[in-house]
């Protein structure tokens, strides 16, 4: 029975229909909670009592849950009312790609993108072992942001079939053909094999997607027939008209990717959509703009003179043999080099470590042979160890670990290519690759948050520290480092990062708050000059050009070393490089003086997507935040959600999620804000602010209003984690000074007084008051497990108790007061623990702690994660009064393991930014 408007499913109104299919009823729903409007899809009445089709069903849902990709349709949750099964997904505005070819072929651009988008999208279903096999237009939706590839209802997991299973299942078959077939799948998509019964596996998606891009590109469909019959014999035996043939405008080579798409042998295809898509992007990127126009019909032209017909037959001659001699030498010139790109898939569990700020884990030998990075055991010992170097000579096929360099992060090059160096958290160290253990240059760096070494010529090694230091300078024998640059507090600059040689020059970002970055030279007269404003992460090209970050878009630009200026406007370049999350980040590429180019490549894969999270691990996205979605906070009420955004260019602000409307407001309108904390019973929230001549401790109104509660001189440097007590009267935080971290109180009152609660030897941070104000849950650094464990303390005064056992962060307590949870490692994987509190006397008594969600802990180790965890600067979950969490969904693992190399990059550089 169809569902009429007003009629409810949970929490969702029905408000119309949308359409409906052999899977089901699709309505537009508002949902209640959130805000918003989404599509809910219904299993019909009529087969809901099917067991196959019920799986079926449950199989999408369950399907769609594990794929987060910008051009997937995003599942939101899954429910039973009655005997009603729903499905709840996101809405899309636009149209099918079936009723888009309805109005005839698209244009070559738009093909191509949105093949792209599509390949993209199936490399990742195919990498999470998903097979769509139903691959069609209507099954694309075209919205403002792109492709969104639909219904994953006749999706399997590949995996081996069971014996004795067929593969006749309910069809969607297309209206105009004459008998209902028995095969899963839409018969003019269908691979021969597919028709045959035999089990599908990805290749079988790519058949698909070469009759859609056929169809996108031509108008009309690969395979036709007046029956069923006659469309399986076609697609068994029979190939369409060439593209080309049909759309002169076609590449050649986009017929042989068609062609090789269509192949009825598997084995004769494209193995993988990752294929496909690097070939149409190189395809989309590589065209080339040209125009040719026919002159228009010559006028007559008026009686001349003998002397001047001469003189002009003479002239005639003279442009006549120019232009035969410019004709000759563009028939016999050389062919331009061509660009050559080649995908490095590094192993499934030695991902690449991508999360250091600020970014940079991949390095490139000056002559283009090696590549170096950074690979991490995911499921390793906690802590830097799980680490190490890799390098790889492009002649081989494995990459060689370099044994002790544990922890290692930000590799690079010496100039003669023989050496490797690279940071570790307090030491700069180097490695041969003729063997042996690394050698230390310099100990005790302080901060350890390294960007990046500039190896000179001179045999001096340049390199960017943490936000107390600007640039420093070590021989690359060894030594103490020397300062180079100095941060000028005046103008409120926090860092100097990125350094890169330029002839006798030193090139670098620098940070500032409340202004842009920008990139600034330092001559070897100690002069500083302004390079290039608003811009970041620099990187030379020998070919005379300069690469750099401005507000996330990767740019290139003419450049001349000699004065250090950009000489050409800066145009836009390799959209799809990664880029690291940090302000303070760069862009994930490197390039060798031979013009050979390595990046990380972003398959949108590692964005982040803010949710809420049942205890059972059901994801709802919030809709809210971004990709730099980071310390969400839970207001009292469960109401509001505060969290930090860190902008390129800006700084990092709070803003503040509406969970009920779906609404988002900023909170900060100067500086940068950081740690939110809200205030019981109110809504105000204290911030710690880096504004300019203003830092400090504020209490903070969203409607409104401000309070300083403590400069930088009784706080020092505020960590994440701040927690008020239950009664508004006493804040709880770390301040930091140097490498110490202590946990003090501000106690409210006319005037706000800062006390010492933990200042032991050791490191306390993290507090969180318990929900009844008697006890502080908090972490005590324990270098014997190479990070800490959670403890819990009375409050104000008694004895500690222990809470984690073998490694403990980011202590958030039960709204009930009843549980502690925390991050840390069970059976080798980290995840959410939990400890059951029961309060006595003076003291509370604890069980043993239970793995309750899987988590992939991210932060200064570089890992991916199914949930973003905590490191030890805050938490990145909260708990909401319902006991549900929000937390941020993290990459797939396998967003993680590309590098691109980029033969002869130098002539795509000058083609698209040629000097003047």
């Amino acid at each position: 029975m169809a569902l009429t408007a007003g009629s409810r499913l949970g929490v969702y109104e029905i408000v119309s229909p949308l359409g409906a299919g052999g899977m089901g009823e699709v309505y537009r729903a508002r949902d209640e909670r959130l805000g918003r409007d989404v599509a809910i899809k219904v299993l019909p009445a009529h087969v809901s009592g099917d067991a196959e089709l019920r799986q079926r069903f449950e199989r999408e849902a369950r399907t769609l849950a594990t794929l987060s990709h910008p051009h997937i349709c995003a599942v939101f949750d899954v429910g039973q009312q009655g005997e009603t099964d729903f499905l709840v997904m996101e809405l899309l505005e636009g149209e099918t790609l079936a009723d888009r070819i309805g109005k005839g072929a698209l244009p070559l651009d738009q093909a191509l993108r949105y093949g792209v988008e599509i390949a993209d999208a199936l490399d990742k279903a195919h990498r999470k072992g998903v097979i769509h096999r139903d691959l069609k237009p209507a099954n694309i939706m075209l919205t403002k942001g792109g492709a969104k590839l639909l219904d994953f209802g006749l999706a399997k997991h590949a995996a081996p079939a069971a014996a004795g299973v067929g593969g006749s299942m309910l069809p969607t078959t297309p209206r105009g053909l004459t008998m209902q077939g028995t095969i899963l799948g839409t018969f003019q998509y269908m691979a021969p094999e597919q028709l045959e019964g035999a089990e599908a596996d990805p290749r079988t998606d790519i058949f698909a997607f070469g009759a859609v891009l056929y169809e996108m590109l031509t108008g009309r469909k690969a395979f036709d027939g007046k029956s069923q019959a006659s469309l399986i014999s076609a697609i068994m035996s029979s190939e369409p008209p060439p593209v080309s043939s049909l759309q002169p405008v076609v590449p050649s080579a986009l017929d042989q990717i068609v062609r090789t798409c269509l192949a009825k042998d598997p084995d004769e295809r494209w193995q993988t959509a990752a294929d496909i898509e690097r070939q149409l992007r190189f395809l989309r990127d590589g065209r080339t703009h040209a125009s040719s126009g026919v002159g228009a019909p010559a006028a007559v032209a008026p009686r001349r003179f003998p002397v001047q017909a001469l003189m002009a037959g003479i002239v005639g001659l003279i442009i006549g043999g120019i232009l035969a001699g410019a004709g000759l030498w563009f028939l016999t010139r050389p062919e331009p080099v061509a660009t050559q790109r080649v995908s490095v898939m590094v192993p499934a569990d030695h991902p690449l470590a991508l999360a250091w700020a600020p970014g940079l884990s991949l390095a490139i030998s000056p002559d283009g042979t090696r590549i170096a990075y950074v690979a991490q055991n995911p499921l390793g010992p906690p802590g830097d160890a799980r680490r190490q170097l890799y390098v790889r000579s492009l002649d081989d096929l494995e990459a060689m670990a370099m044994a002790g360099t544990e922890g290692a992060v930000q590799p690079f090059f010496s100039p003669d290519g023989q050496w490797v160096g690279f940071f570790t958290a307090t030491t700069l160290k180097k490695v041969s690759l003729a063997g042996g253990s690394p050698l230390t240059l310099a100990e005790e760096l302080n901060g350890g948050s390294w960007s990046f070494g500039a190896w000179r010529d001179d045999g001096t090694i340049v390199f960017g520290g943490s936000s107390t230091n600007g640039l420093q300078q070590v021989p690359s024998d060894g030594g103490v480092p020397k300062q180079v640059t100095t941060l000028d507090a005046m103008t409120g600059e926090r860092d100097h990062l990125q350094p890169i040689a330029v002839g006798s020059a030193i090139v670098f970002s620098v940070g500032a708050t409340g202004r842009d970055p920008r990139i600034e030279a330092l001559l070897d007269t100690g002069e500083r000059r302004v390079v290039v404003e608003n811009a970041r992460g620099p990187v030379y090209l020998t070919s005379g050009h300069l690469m750099f970050l401005r507000d996330d878009v990767l740019l290139v630009a003419p450049f001349d070393a000699d004065r250090l200026a950009l000489t050409g406007p800066a145009v836009p370049i390799l959209d799809e490089i990664r880029r690291g999350r940090s302000l303070r980040a760069g862009a994930e590429v490197v390039v060798s003086a031979g013009g050979a180019m390595a990046y990380v490549r972003d398959t949108g894969a590692a964005a982040r997507a803010p949710g809420i999270v049942s205890r059972t691990g059901t994801f709802s996205a919030l809709g809210a935040g971004s990709d730099r979605f980071a310390q969400p906070r839970v207001s009292q009420d469960g109401r509001y959600i505060a969290y930090e955004v860190a902008r390129p260019g800006v700084g990092t602000e709070v803003h503040i999620f509406d969970v009920v409307r779906g609404a988002t407001t900023k909170l900060t309108q100067q500086g940068s804000d950081f740690a939110p904390a809200w205030r019981p019973n109110t809504r105000q929230l204290a911030v710690w602010s880096t504004r300019s001549n203003a830092r400090g401790l504020y209490l903070r109104d969203p409607a409104g209003g401000e309070e300083l509660l403590a400069t930088p001189k009784t706080v020092n440097l505020v960590m994440r984690n701040m927690s008020w007590s239950p009664d508004g009267r006493v804040l709880a935080y770390t301040a930091q000074e140097g490498s110490q971290h202590d946990i003090w109180m501000l106690t409210m009152g006319d005037k706000p007084v800062a006390t010492p609660w933990l200042n032991t030897a050791a490191s306390e941070y993290g507090p969180k008051f318990s929900p009844d104000g008697r006890w502080v849950a908090y972490v005590l650094a324990d270098s014997d497990i190479g990070g800490g464990n959670v403890y819990v303390r009375p409050y104000p005064a008694g004895d500690a108790q222990a809470v984690s056992v073998g490694g403990g962060q980011s202590p958030v307590w039960a709204p009930d007061g009843r549980e502690i949870l925390f991050t840390g490692t069970a059976d080798g994987a980290p995840h959410v623990m939990v400890v059951a509190v029961v309060p006595e006397s003076n003291a509370l008594r604890l069980t043993e702690p239970r793995p309750l969600l899987p988590m992939r802990v991210p932060g200064a180790d570089g890992t991916f994660e199914q949930y973003v965890s905590a490191n030890n600067v805050g938490a990145e979950y909260d708990v909401f009064p319902d006991g549900r969490f929000v937390m941020v969904k993290g990459p797939d693992p396998q967003g993680t393991r590309e590098i691109v190399l980029v033969q002869n990059f130098f002539e795509e550089v000058k083609r698209l930014a040629p000097a003047p």
